[in-house]
């Protein structure tokens, strides 16, 4: 079974069973293979949630607050479940379907959006990961030139989705720095230490782009504002519509 694996994806894997007997299981499911993704920081799999607007930190967070926590034990002969044997199948499925002949993480990530039944897949759904657009950022990082634009429509939702998952997890921290009693200039510090630590930076510069296209309305899409933001046309244009958006609202 694991002959094609690469050996990041191996130790993925490793890392999986780690999580398996953390929790107290004697069985490694789809939880615990998404766990082992998200501790492999510099793969694929974490390389591609980056670039759809997720953080990594936070599909670790809602996996880990699902989980009930049982007595460790060590248990040196692991078993997949039935679902994460589907999983490592539909991994190689989604390795041929692009012409690879190994299985690394990114497959396994495909494999795991793919089972949507599983607690893993749940909770990328959740985060606004699908599988269509999974696909899409595992081909741009494979070969930009193999990926046909999509439409702008379905560009500009996504966008939309992973910027306000942003704005929500910057409004609940700055709540917790609000019930803490601290003054705006510690609050700004401690955010800005908050966004330094969970978000790439894409992320912070996609934040940024939607928050100077608010208060000035339209400037972003000068060459000029967004190319030093290090983000693209395409990118611009889609926080320049939710930034019209969010004007409307607060404007109510």
């Amino acid at each position: 079974m694991w002959q094609r694996f690469t050996e990041r994806a191996r130790r993925v894997v490793f890392y999986a069973q780690e999580e398996a007997q953390t929790y107290g299981e004697g069985y490694v499911s789809t939880e615990h293979l998404l766990l082992g993704l998200v501790r492999d920081n510099d793969g694929t799999s974490t390389r591609v949630l980056e670039a759809l607007g997720v953080n990594p930190l936070k599909i670790q967070e809602d996996v880990r607050k699902q989980l009930p926590r049982g007595d460790a034990r060590p248990n040196q002969d692991m078993t997949l479940t039935p679902r994460a044997k589907k999983v490592i199948d539909l991994s190689y499925d989604e390795a041929r379907n692009l012409n690879n002949n190994y299985i690394g993480t990114e497959h396994l990530l495909l494999g795991l959006i793919k089972e949507a039944n599983g607690l893993a897949g749940r909770v990328l759904s959740a985060n606004g990961v699908s599988l269509e657009l999974a696909r899409r950022a595992v081909l741009e990082l494979q070969d930009p030139n193999r990926v046909e634009p999509g439409p702008v429509p379905q560009t500009n939702q996504w966008k939309y989705q992973n910027v306000m998952n942003h704005v929500r997890d910057m409004a609940r921290w700055a709540a917790e720095l609000n019930r803490e009693k601290l003054t705006l200039p510690e609050q700004l510090v401690l955010l800005n230490e908050q966004l330094e630590a969970t978000l790439s930076e894409l992320q912070r510069n996609q934040l940024l782009a939607l928050c100077l296209e608010m208060n000035e309305g339209g400037s972003l899409l000068e060459i000029d504002r967004y190319e030093s933001l290090r983000i693209t046309k395409e990118q611009a244009e889609a926080m320049a519509t939710i930034g019209g958006e969010l004007r409307k609202l607060m404007d109510c």
